[in-house]
């Protein structure tokens, strides 16, 4: 029995909506650079990213050589979201650090992307 061709139909493609991002840092840290921003998320909450580099990025998008990325849970203040994003990395650097010591530390509780 043969079967008959189905037709194609294509679908419409909403695209999602463009994140809104509040705020931009590029910091020093010791010999390194944290490259941080805060983005708005559902229900009025903003959410902080901040990226380590071994070198100043152009700007917090432009991260070719980024080798850790962390992210804060959701605040209501963004300015919150992106010191918790800044301390989250902070923190996995010394747990890095320390690790590399020989030291033995749990880092199970931090989000990294």
């Amino acid at each position: 029995m043969k079967r008959r061709a189905r037709k194609f139909r294509a679908r419409r493609v909403v695209p999602s909506a463009v994140p809104v991002v509040s705020l931009e840092r590029i910091v020093p840290d010791g010999a390194l650079f944290l490259a941080a921003y805060v983005v708005a998320v559902e229900g009025g909450r903003h959410v902080g990213y901040a990226k380590v580099c071994p070198s100043r990025p152009p700007s917090v998008w432009e991260t070719p050589d980024a080798f850790v990325k962390m992210a804060s849970p959701p605040c209501a203040d963004p300015q919150q979201a992106l010191e918790h994003a800044l301390a989250a990395a902070r923190l996995r650097l010394a747990l890095l650090a320390a690790r590399d010591e020989g030291d033995i530390l749990m880092d199970s509780e931090f989000i990294e992307l």
